[in-house]
């Protein structure tokens, strides 16, 4: 065994393996025992303690986690103030949404006011016209019966007839591309 200890392990020059081993065994442990103690020990030597961190490494890296400690206390800090501007701009969005829907309700009720208004109007417009052109239409018939033919009554009648129909078309013209925009309007605030 002794043979084995000094081929397995470099030779040290401050540590004597078989006196360790024999005052070992005087103490009063086996001859396995104490060379396992030997070995241990020898194994414990080949350690690079260049490897273990220094006091002054150890301070150093005690500054730099106290100076990451500072940064993190810093960014938490920042991070709060930037979820309470968060909070802020939330705040102020939904007033306006709350004003955005309450400025849509009111113009979609002025836009159906108004498009009551203006179809009431419009259905008085052509009432009043089409009485005016009825009555214009019959007066004119009855001057024309006094002083002219029946081909030219048929031919003046024919003519009053298309000129009503170009009035209708015209304020039909009118009419329905006013009604579509204001349909469209409406639609879109929505």
């Amino acid at each position: 065994m002794k043979e084995q200890l000094r081929k397995e392990q470099p030779q040290y020059i401050n540590f004597d393996t078989h006196s360790a081993v024999k005052r070992l065994c005087r103490a009063g442990l086996k001859e396995e025992e104490a060379e396992s103690i030997v070995l241990t020990i020898l194994d414990s030597r080949e350690y690079d303690l260049s490897k273990i961190a220094t006091k002054e490494q150890l301070t150093n890296v005690e500054k730099e986690v106290a100076i990451i400690k500072g940064d993190i206390g810093e960014l938490r800090l920042e991070v709060a103030g930037v979820k309470r501007e968060v909070a802020e701009v939330k705040q102020e969005v939904a007033v306006m949404r709350q004003e955005m829907t309450s400025n849509h309700a009111h113009l979609k009720e002025e836009m159906t006011s108004s498009y009551a208004h203006l179809k009431e109007e419009m259905t008085s417009s052509y009432a009043h016209l089409k009485e005016e052109m009825t009555s214009s239409y019959t007066n004119l018939k009855e001057e024309m019966t006094k002083f002219a033919t029946r081909e030219q009554l048929l031919e003046v009648e024919n003519r009053l007839l298309k000129e009503i129909m170009n009035i209708k078309y015209d304020i039909l013209k009118w009419i329905i591309p006013f009604m579509i925009g204001i349909i469209i309007a409406i639609f879109l605030k929505h």
